[in-house]
């Protein structure tokens, strides 16, 4: 069994997600459950878990500080619980590595999906572990991984390498290439998980034919193959390596039917700077996502990312905006598209541009909540919206999915009448007409109308141009002053039938709306009262 922790600062929470599913039948155990994040550190620190849920929002420590905090001292899978209107913490999310992102109340369907993921995922790499236990072709792998991302030296180098039969002090230039397989053809076409295992191999065998003797290949990824190659003669260049790549791009497709991405690096005299090379060679790789397609991409197509860019707040998003309030597609079209061509020419990361794209999703979701309450049916269930940003492969899919959600929302605008935020403002407004003498507050009228406070605050400064309380204190000292007119009730009985309990803050927020004391009040108005 795993071990799992739960961490949510609310006992009823805690207690639902306890017994939501049947752990056990899982292969989990709940051996943890924190009511803050200290105390979640606290047990982290002397019990291994293997798999931690916790919510975002709890006092002192956040759910995002507690993320960051863990990743400090162990990589253990964590997954997120949180509320809808908390959609805007996702992008931070991505940036501390979590598994997934669930939306409250969680769903039995949801949660069983996420750790069947989490289980896999855990499993995968326990048997890839084993395989490294069984010989020397885990054994060689696991040293190219180590070699790329620069834990070994030289001299390590050529000795660990040497262990496993391998002379590679003979060589002086290396280089690298990373191919990607391209899965969302495949699943397109309905391919079988055993076909796709079958293609993922088929590509590896026709890599190492082309290869040669000429480098070592590894597995970077459920996606990805890494390679390091490496020569001594002086024809072994950048042309000899973008030959191999165009063998391999050629071949993949025409026997195994997948089509690849590569990335090739430029040519090395030190086995020390393949870290180097590995790394500029992700980056060529990732701007797949900027030119789409399979392709080969070099070391010199790579530019610098505007760094000015991505320090910069999105300007572009209030214009998007307005264009979806105006009900203007064309303008939507024109604007996506030449904020889409901006962001290629200035080379802004692909993690970027979809933390862009998640922050322009938060706004538009927030827009529909003032125009209508029923955003449900705009916005995909839970957190699926979030997931297809993430998901597509160039920035192409992405703003067309993006234009999509603009239009799908221009269209229900047009359609739709803004009644329903207008009828709850003028239910408000009655609710205070009625009972503005008790102790109203717009969290207990937001309850008894089961809408959030934030919600209900926003729509009624949308309709009414200004904030509930200064509307609900206008209303009272409106009353007051009418009270004052028409009756011989003493000044303190006026103030507890209107809603205040305390006279002196009474007198203060009278005098603040009408410029005078209750008694000056009633004596200017007897006195105008009597010249008349």
């Amino acid at each position: 069994m795993m071990n799992v922790l739960l961490v949510d600062d609310e006992p009823g929470a805690l207690q639902a997600m306890k017994h939501l599913v049947n752990w056990e039948e899982f292969g989990y155990t709940i051996k943890g459950e924190a009511n803050n994040a200290a105390q979640a550190l606290e047990m982290l620190a002397h019990f291994h878990y293997s798999l931690v849920i916790t919510d975002i929002f709890m006092p002192v420590i956040n759910g995002l500080e507690l993320i960051a905090a863990l990743r400090q001292v162990t990589s253990v899978p964590v997954v997120v619980v949180s509320g809808y209107e908390e959609f805007g913490y996702a992008r931070e999310c991505v940036k501390l590595g979590v598994k997934d992102y669930l939306l409250k109340p969680v769903t039995q369907e949801d949660l069983v999906k996420v750790i069947t993921s989490v289980k896999n995922e855990q499993v995968n790499e326990h048997r890839r572990e084993k395989q490294l236990q069984l010989g020397i072709p885990a054994m060689r792998e696991q040293l190219l991984k180590s070699w790329v991302r620069g834990y070994l030296k030289e001299n390590e180098i050529i000795e660990q390498f040497g262990f496993i039969n391998i002379e590679l002090d003979k060589y002086c230039k290396f280089g690298c290439m990373i191919i990607e397989v391209e899965y969302p053809d495949l699943t397109d076409a309905y391919w079988t998980e055993s076909e796709i295992r079958v293609a993922w191999f088929a590509v590896r065998n026709i890599i190492e034919e082309v290869l040669h003797h000429r480098g070592l290949l590894f597995e970077e990824s459920s996606e990805r193959y890494g390679i390091v190659l490496f020569g001594e003669s002086e024809t072994f260049g950048e042309e000899e390596l973008l030959a191999m790549a165009q063998s391999i791009h050629k071949f993949t497709a025409k026997f195994a039917k997948v089509p690849v991405t590569i990335g090739v690096s430029n040519i090395f005299n030190s086995m020390d700077c393949i870290m180097e090379a590995y790394h500029f060679t992700e980056n060529v790789l990732n701007r797949k996502f900027m030119v789409g397609g399979p392709s080969i991409l070099s070391y010199d197509s790579l530019t610098v990312t505007c760094a000015k860019y991505e320090d910069n707040e999105p300007q572009w998003i209030p214009s998007i905006l307005e264009a979806v309030n105006q009900c203007d597609p064309s303008a939507v079209h024109s604007l996506l598209f030449k904020q889409m061509n901006e962001l290629i020419d200035m080379q802004v990361s692909k993690e970027r541009i979809q933390s862009l794209i998640i922050e322009l999703f938060v706004h538009l979701f927030q827009f529909l909540q003032e125009k209508a309450r029923e955003e449900d049916r705009l916005f995909e269930e839970g957190i699926r919206d979030y997931q297809s940003i993430m998901e597509y492969k160039t920035i192409e899919k992405l703003f067309e999915f993006t234009e999509q959600k603009c239009l799908n929302i221009i269209e229900y605008t047009s359609k739709s009448p803004s009644s329903p935020p207008l009828r709850t403002v003028q239910q408000v407004k009655k609710m205070i007409n009625e009972a503005y003498g008790s102790n109203l507050s717009l969290k207990s009228i937001a309850e008894q109308l089961y809408i959030t406070p934030s919600y209900l605050g926003r729509i009624f400064k949308l309709y009414e141009g200004i904030s509930f309380n200064d509307y609900l204190m206008g209303y009272r000292m409106e009353q007051a002053k009418r009270l004052l007119e028409t009756t011989e009730k003493k000044v303190y009985e006026i103030a507890l039938q209107v809603g205040y309990r305390q006279l002196d803050w009474f007198y203060k927020k009278f005098k603040d709306h009408t410029g005078k004391s209750p008694s000056d009040f009633r004596v200017v108005n007897y006195a105008s009262r009597g010249l008349e």
